[in-house]
């Protein structure tokens, strides 16, 4: 009986030097995953805001080629309503020479009345011109939303599989000596809140 109570402890704290070794190479691994998806969340985070900015920039460059093309287009209208007025004012003043004679030689200096210039179609809705592209952008939020929620039910999935002692087995027999400890079988040991893990 002796001898066999002294295998036994032996047994046990084979198991319990095993285990201790499994706590401190899991708690190492579980050291370096952590700094690792740090790393990898942090460029994630990174790529995002360079994603940020490149949009705003290229929001800013939109507006600043329509808006260029479109202030062009204003200065020529409004060079065309000078020479519309100026036009305007010499008929009225023509209207009012009182002789035939001089009508004449007035009519023989006046310009014809300047033909406008073919105008371009204008956006019906200058104010909302940029929605389809906030629209793509939330687009983009709700995909990339939809990734992210995968990913982390994966990554918590395969989180959840690291254990150090495996789940009981379905017969729940609890040997003093189970076969196959020394073959790395499964050892069971209680939480402090009283939960076997």
């Amino acid at each position: 009986m002796k001898q066999s109570s002294q295998l036994k402890i032996q047994q046990r704290e084979k198991e319990a030097q095993d285990l201790r070794q499994a706590i401190f190479s899991l708690a190492r691994s579980a050291r370096s995953a952590a700094e690792e998806s740090d790393t990898i969340f942090t460029e994630l985070i990174r790529l995002i805001e360079l994603k940020r900015f490149e949009v705003r920039e290229l929001i800013k460059a939109q507006e600043k080629t329509a808006v260029g093309e479109a202030e062009q287009l204003l200065e020529k209208i409004q060079r065309e309503i000078a020479e519309l007025k100026k036009n305007e004012t010499e008929l009225d003043l023509l209207s009012h020479t009182e002789g035939p004679v001089q009508f004449l030689q007035s009519c023989q200096s006046l310009h014809a009345s300047p033909a406008l210039s073919a105008f371009p179609t204008l956006n019906a809705n200058p104010g909302l011109s940029f929605s389809s592209a906030m629209a793509a952008v939330s687009d983009f939020k709700g995909l990339l939303h939809e990734v992210c929620q995968g990913g982390f039910v994966s990554i918590y999935e395969k989180v959840k599989d690291v254990t150090i002692v495996m789940p009981r087995n379905p017969e729940g027999q609890c040997d003093a000596t189970p076969a196959g400890v020394e073959a790395g079988a499964a050892v069971h040991i209680e939480s402090p809140l009283g939960e076997v893990v």
